[in-house]
């Protein structure tokens, strides 16, 4: 059976846009995260992967930090051994996996995908959008759309890709 990694708190609850969000609390060492450390606050248990290892054995690391928040949030998850951290957000159905990283008021909204060494750092990832492979987006970039990037792809500065656009093979936007 596997263990848990965070509890939530019943008593610590913030409500954003009429949803009741609870802070979690690290029952165990993992990561860079020590037991009882305080994270962020999420809707429930699918907002976050509770597991310290997958059916293989291998570890879990997502986190939501104390500055980090899944908000009304529904069905987003942050999986594998990905992190939302420094006021990072995620909304509607989106998805982080595979060591993905939302950072400095990165959003993902709608239903927005990120995995394998994405960063999202200050952008914002919407609609159908799809982050893959070690690509960037930050600053006040913005994927949105059906638009995809992939092998270290990156898009920064005010830059805009919207539509059915694929960045890929170290290709940048800004």
């Amino acid at each position: 059976m596997s263990q848990l990694k965070y509890t939530l708190l019943s008593g610590d609850t913030i409500n954003v846009l009429g949803k009741t969000l609870t802070r979690i609390k690290a029952l165990k060492d993992f990561g860079d995260v020590s037991k009882d450390e305080l994270g962020g606050y999420i809707e429930s248990e699918i907002n976050l992967d509770n597991r310290l290892s997958d059916e293989n054995n291998e570890g879990l690391n997502c986190w939501i930090y104390s500055d980090g928040l899944a908000t009304p949030i529904i069905f987003a998850k942050a999986m594998d051994r990905s992190l939302v951290e420094k006021d990072g957000k995620m909304k509607g159905s989106s998805e982080i996996r595979d060591n993905f990283l939302i950072t400095r008021t990165g959003l993902m909204l709608g239903s927005s995908l990120g995995i394998e060494s994405g960063i999202l750092s200050g952008g914002i990832l919407s609609d159908n959008a799809r982050m893959v492979g070690n690509s960037e987006l930050s600053d006040n970039g913005e994927l949105t759309g059906l638009s995809k990037m992939s092998i270290f792809g990156k898009v920064y500065g005010s830059s805009v890709v919207s539509g059915s656009i694929e960045i890929s093979n170290n290709e940048r936007i800004f």
